[in-house]
């Protein structure tokens, strides 16, 4: 950094002087130091000054997402299945480091200079599907969107925050994010990065590389022994790994059938299994903290995994073991055999916590007769969010509220039904009178609706009288592409037509609901060049081609080159222009050079 802003500087000073300006030499200066990548906000920023370092060792974190039984892989890579239908690769089923001791050709590369990863872990589970967590070198960044900095400007709602911090070997903290999903291995992933000073959106790429990808595996152990079958005190037994924070033990060794297995102690109970042998074994919680059960090879180094809880998110924590025990001598007691000690399903770790964004209710306002009841709804986003929704009433002799939603009128009054998800708050104005009002009319405010598959969301419809009391039923023509509860939160299923239904005092409204496939990607030619007069359609190519969301084009000089509604591109006069490609939330652009 200092090194570019000195030859800089240097060169601007001498342009003044001879009062020269710099402008093809100028051009070729920016692409020599790369300062393109290095904004006025960024240079100064000095919580980063160490991504110029080198790479320091990062402690494990694993991903909070597992499914299936663990598959270990000794070999020091880890295999990687080809899928021939895309480019990029997927992991067999398992979990996963990167290599990151190569900074010349990290596991996780990116566009930038000071955006880094410098630490990830991945899973895959056994349909081929990839969830990652990342860890950036410093806390420059605090949020992360997959797709352009322009979208992620106005998609608050997909915005990625941070989900932990972590510190390197020098102390300095660092950002975590995840776990999230990744499609595909060696494809390069669009990523957009807020940084905290300046406050910008900016434009990055990641990619995972299969190259440095390296199974979590543990060390093979032959735990056969010459010991009669019985129990025995070890005369020495070392543990090292970790922070040195946690106590561990070993108080005794079981021998049965030939076969030795050490009872291992962690003073902290926030440890959830322990991977031994390439197999995983849950412990027993008691006074001392949490006992394993695990094979161990006698008077030699047995390396294992320990996930724990206790840190800012769960880690698999690296520990070798040396149990000393002569293998000879006759055993101290020989209690009853029990049961060889065999693996089971990998719980699930402590989630990471993610924080809710927005916040949409069924109803704003609602009216009830004393002794009805209501229930309604509430959808935080994003979907994987940990905040809770939490209902709360102002007046609860008025009307109360239970963890469901439900609202039951007590008395006639006024008050507010608060919902809440994490910092996000929205209020529900209820009126309770003492005799029913039934409705004379129902209108929906949208008469056609378009929803992503996967998506939630409500729709707006007014009542006459304002304040009629009568309960709305909410119905689906077809529940597999939408369907609605009886709070009108509508649930998008599947690509396909649905129309949704609300009926009160035998009157109804609806609207029809269009759901599609989101497009993930958009593709179309990079260049185009005409002469002054001539037109060219532009191939517009998406993932997947089956999307239901429609193409919308813009040109940046409509002097040069225009471009209607279906891509097709009209060159006016000499001169360059932009042609930008938006389906749903991706983009893509073309230049057109017109002679």
């Amino acid at each position: 950094m200092k090194k570019r802003k000195i030859i800089l500087a240097m060169l601007l000073c001498a342009a003044m002087t001879t009062g020269s300006v710099l402008p093809a030499f100028g051009e070729d200066l920016a692409a020599e130091v790369d300062v393109q990548d290095v904004t006025e906000d960024e240079a100064f920023d000095e919580s980063e000054e160490a991504d110029f370092a080198e790479f320091t060792d990062q402690e494990e974190v694993t991903p909070d997402v597992l499914d299936g039984a663990f598959t270990a892989y000794p070999e020091e890579s880890a295999p990687v299945a080809e899928d021939a239908e895309n480019p990029g690769t997927v992991a067999a089923q398992g979990y996963y480091t990167f290599d990151f001791s190569d900074a010349a050709a990290p596991g996780v590369t990116c566009t930038g200079t000071m955006f880094r990863v410098v630490a990830a872990t991945l899973y895959s589970d056994k349909d081929g599907v990839m969830t990652a967590t990342i860890t950036l070198s410093g806390t420059g960044r605090d949020k992360l969107y997959f797709g352009t900095a322009e979208a992620a400007e106005a998609d608050t709602a997909n915005q990625m925050t941070y989900s932990s911090v972590v510190k390197d070997s020098n102390g300095k903290e660092q950002y975590v994010f995840g776990p999230f999903a990744v499609a595909k291995l060696d494809k390069v992933i669009n990523v957009a990065a807020h940084t905290v000073k300046g406050n910008k959106w900016k434009d990055y790429t990641i990619t995972f590389n299969s190259s440095k990808l390296l199974a979590a595996a543990t060390d093979p152990v032959d735990n056969s022994t010459a010991l009669p079958d019985g129990t025995y005190t070890p005369e020495n037994f070392t543990a090292a790994g970790g922070t040195g924070k946690v106590t561990i033990t070993c108080p005794q060794v079981i021998v049965e059938n030939g076969k030795a297995f050490a009872d291992v102690t962690f003073s902290s109970k926030k440890y959830v299994y322990v991977k031994a042998n390439n197999q995983l074994f849950n412990g027993t919680v008691n006074t001392s903290g949490v006992t394993y059960r695990i094979p161990v090879d006698l008077n030699e180094d047995v390396k294992i995994l320990a996930l724990t809880t206790g840190m800012s998110m769960a880690h698999e924590i690296a520990y070798t073991l040396h149990v000393t025990l002569n293998e000879t001598p006759a055993p101290t007691a020989t209690p009853a055999p029990t049961a060889t000690p065999t693996p089971t399903e990998t719980p699930a770790p402590t989630p990471a916590a993610v924080v809710a964004t927005s916040l949409k209710v069924s109803v704003s306002k609602l009216t009830l007769k004393a002794g009805a009841s209501r229930t309604v709804s509430a959808i935080a986003a994003p979907a994987n969010t940990t905040d809770k929704v939490v209902y709360t009433s102002q007046n609860p002799s008025v009307a109360t509220v239970n963890d469901a939603g439900k609202i039951t009128a007590k008395a006639a009054g006024k008050t507010k039904i608060t919902v809440k998800a994490g910092s996000k708050e929205k209020t529900i104005a209820v009126t309770v009178s003492k005799k029913a009002v039934k409705v004379k009319s129902l209108k929906m405010k949208k008469a056609a609706l378009t929803m992503n598959k996967g998506t939630q969301t409500y729709v707006s419809y007014k009542v006459n009288p304002t304040g009629a009391t009568t309960t709305l039923k909410w119905k689906s023509s077809n529940k597999n592409v939408a369907a609605v509860d009886q709070t009108g939160k509508i649930v998008a299923k599947k690509a396909g037509k649905a129309t949704i239904t609300v009926t009160a005092n035998g009157k109804k409204a609806t609207v029809k609901v269009s759901v599609v496939d989101p497009c993930t990607s958009v593709k179309v030619q990079s260049a185009l060049t005409l002469k002054a007069g001539k037109s060219a359609k532009l191939k517009v190519t998406t993932t997947p081609k089956t999307t239901g969301q429609k193409a919308a084009f813009k040109s940046s000089n409509k002097k040069v080159a225009t471009v209607d509604s279906k891509g097709k591109v009209k060159a006016l006069k000499k001169g360059t222009a932009k042609i930008t490609v938006t389906v749903g939330k991706q983009k893509a652009t073309c230049t057109v050079k017109v002679k």
